[in-house]
């Protein structure tokens, strides 16, 4: 149904009290096209223009109002305003001398002709309203204390002027001197109060003091008597973010910024409600925008930077610090953001000088120090960094981010008691630490490795353990255990007779463990338990004098390795008695050719998959492989001794390699060598790991063939040995 003129008008105010401002702008301007001179909507489209800042457009709208119809009070006094806000006041005075000329009267125009009369001149000629705008344009690129001074110049010389006094107002809450700001406040309220600035300067105040519901209040307020001030709908949609109500702030923020598309701070509301509700790209967004109008709103810098770095944009991150240092050199954070971006771009150098930067701003600066000491651990500055770490600990003590980080440094040193000591006082501090527990478990593995539970649990191994302790150990002697471990071995020599047990072992973990176990099971002053290496151990000061049994169990899969045999030589020539008994006496190290089976093959060769042939991944695979085995292997030649160790006089080889010839005793698809250990603990007790015959904790190693090979009985397969200090290998001689 089409609207008459006096309907589309009603529709127009309405919208138009309702801040619909772009709505009442269709309802007027339809009116004006069907009737040019309509007083109402030129007027209305007048008050429009100056709502959104648009003055000079506003004065058409006014003049036609006006020739139209001059009886009206509020024509007179918008023209007369908006000719002020131009700082036409010449022009302004002529036309409230035409009103009055013409009848018109009132407050209304009482109070424009005292406002008018105040205007007074300042050195250089400069207006109030010229005053209040150059304020207003220093004030919007952060020099305030400089807006402060014209201002307070200024209205010396007119003391009447509210405007002049709500201005200096907003200068010192954005100074942060409150206390100015509402003296300034008041003064402006007591000369006028019905003026829009001091309603949103006094929800200003109310927001920096902490009082959200009287500022939303006040808010609100102003906005019902101001409803198009583009100004207000911001502040009121900042007092709503600060109450919660993101729905409704958003609503005046988004048709602040759609009014002025320029208004840093609804831009800035905006972004902080976006970052507020996770969507972090339309917070950068907002908040850098903010940025480039008003760079000098610092309260934005940091959360701009973060999103920044966590946006990966570090190159980006670094300039725009630069150019906040150059507004604040004093911020140390934003040194430590360029550091940060620095470090993540891997310019650990520059990441080092600026975070010492920062550190020299604000001494105790814990996090940069922390940060500081990452940069350095990537570098491989491990000393450094462990320096750095300690220094944030000095500052901040329950800073368990740096613990865990000193000890990932220690880690790396190899300085894995001190790095789980780390790791737990991080845990102490923050028990729901998970990054913490998982370097926890992972250095304690590397301290302490998991297969120390299968071989204490390994029954076979400690049965026949005991008893060649029961055999080896006589009465007053001296045992002297090598690699602790649990304990286990100890406490079963005490048992088995021997007046005095001494254990060593190198980790701090496992001694101190073991002697915690010790103790609880009441061996607490029969054993005695030192944190040291046996190559490390005196005989006279650690030992009262040279062991007669020593007993160790530091073999490994392939016997060698954990350094056995430069400790056992050391033990012999050090630390055994004459005639002393050393468990184990000697051992082997026992191959034999290995069939194919799908236990085995599953686990070391690749070759069809799902119709597709995968078999070139072989070659990029080692051939050693430690395996579990849950059945028996098929063997496919007898054993074969590659290696015997006498442990009483072991030489240690630089390199020995030898070619043993293994001969089929079936035919078989042959996949590699298979390895175990011979061990002859002491005298007749022996002990043996044969897979599938014999359980152990030890895995099993295959050495597998590049290619599996076809062999038939009574062929003979060459291998060659080689054995070196601390490692053995077996390979295929085609």
């Amino acid at each position: 149904m089409e609207l008459t003129v006096e309907q589309a008008l009603q529709n127009g105010v309405e919208a138009h009290k309702a801040g619909k401002v772009q709505e009442a702008d269709r309802y007027y301007t339809a009116i004006l096209k069907s009737n040019p001179k309509h007083p109402d909507a030129n007027h209305n489209m007048g008050v429009l223009a100056v709502g959104v800042g648009k003055v000079e457009e506003a004065l058409p709208f006014f003049k036609t109002a006006l020739e139209a119809n001059q009886n009206i009070e509020q024509f007179w006094l918008s023209y007369i305003d908006a000719l002020s806000k131009l700082d036409r006041l010449a022009d302004a005075k002529a036309v409230l001398q035409e009103a009055k000329s013409k009848g018109a009267q009132g407050d209304g125009f009482d109070q424009v002709e005292r406002r008018l009369a105040n205007v007074a001149k300042v050195e250089g000629g400069q207006t109030n309203e010229q005053t209040l705008g150059k304020a207003i344009d220093l004030q919007e690129n952060g020099k305030y204390d400089e807006a402060i001074d014209i201002l307070l110049n200024q209205t010396e010389q007119s003391p009447t002027d509210p405007n002049l006094k709500a201005s200096l107002s907003h200068c010192y809450i954005l100074n942060d001197d409150l206390e100015q700001a509402k003296i300034y406040l008041d003064a402006a309220k007591n000369i006028n109060p019905n003026i829009a600035s001091i309603g949103w300067n006094e929800t200003r105040l109310l927001l920096k003091q902490k009082k959200v519901n009287e500022a939303l209040a006040v808010a609100e307020k102003t906005n019902k008597l101001f409803p198009d001030d583009v100004e207000g709908m911001g502040i009121l949609g900042s007092c709503l973010r600060a109450n919660g109500d993101f729905g409704k702030s958003l609503r005046y923020l988004n048709k602040a910024i759609e009014l002025n598309p320029d208004y840093a701070e609804a831009l800035i509301n905006r972004g902080l409600i976006s970052l507020a509700q996770e969507d972090k790209a339309s917070a950068l967004t907002d908040l850098e925008n903010a940025h480039k109008l008003k760079p000098h709103i610092n309260q934005i810098w940091h959360p701009i930077l973060t999103l920044k770095m966590e946006a990966k944009d570090f190159e980006h991150t670094i300039a725009l610090a630069e150019g906040m240092v150059k507004l604040d050199p004093m911020d140390e954070k934003l040194f430590a953001s360029m550091a940060l971006s620095h470090q993540h771009l891997k310019n650990y150098d520059d990441a080092v000088v600026f975070y010492n930067k920062a550190i020299s701003i604000k001494p105790d600066y814990a996090t940069a120090y922390n940060n500081m000491g990452n940069a350095l651990k990537d570098q491989g500055k491990l000393d450094e960094a462990i320096e750095a770490f300690n220094k944030a600990l000095c500052i901040k003590p329950d800073y368990a981010t740096a613990y865990n980080n000193m000890g990932n440094a220690l880690k790396d040193q190899g300085k894995l008691d001190e790095a789980i000591e780390a790791f737990n006082k991080a845990l102490c501090i923050k028990p729901d630490y998970a990054t913490a527990n998982m370097n926890l478990s992972t250095t304690k593995n590397l301290a302490v490795p998991a297969w120390h539970i299968s071989m204490m649990n390994d029954l076979t191994r400690n049965n026949a353990y005991l008893e060649a302790l029961e055999l080896a150990i006589a009465d007053n002697d001296l045992v002297l255990e090598i690699g602790t471990g649990s304990g286990l071995l100890a406490m079963m020599s005490f048992n088995a007779g021997a007046k005095e047990v001494i254990t060593c072992e190198a980790s701090k973990i496992l001694a101190a463990t073991a002697n915690e176990i010790i103790s609880e099971n009441g061996y607490e002053n029969k054993i005695k338990v030192l944190h040291k290496k046996s190559t490390d151990l005196l005989v006279g000061k650690d030992l009262p004098n040279k062991a007669d049994v020593i007993v160790s169990e530091i073999l490994s899969s392939e016997f060698v390795g954990e350094g056995v045999q430069a400790t056992i030589v050391d033990a012999n020539k050090r630390l055994l008695a004459k005639n002393g008994k050393m468990l184990p006496e000697s051992g082997d190290i026992r191959i034999a050719l290995i069939g194919d089976s799908e236990e085995i093959r599953e686990k070391i060769y690749l070759k069809e998959i799902n119709g597709f042939d995968l078999s070139k991944f072989n070659s990029i695979t080692g051939n050693k492989f430690l395996l579990k085995l849950k059945n028996k292997p098929n063997l496919l030649s007898k054993t074969e001794v590659a290696f015997k160790f006498d442990l009483y006089g072991l030489k240690i080889p630089s390199k020995k390699e030898t070619i043993l010839s293994l001969k089929a005793n079936r035919s078989g698809l042959c996949l590699g060598i298979i390895q175990w250990l011979g061990i002859q603990l002491f005298k007749n007790v022996k002990y043996e790991n044969k897979p599938g015959e014999t359980p152990s904790h030890w895995s099993t190693p295959i050495y597998r063939f590049d290619e599996p090979v076809y062999v038939s009985k009574g062929q003979e397969i060459k291998i060659k040995a080689s054995l070196f200090e601390d490692s053995v290998w077996f390979s295929h001689q085609i």
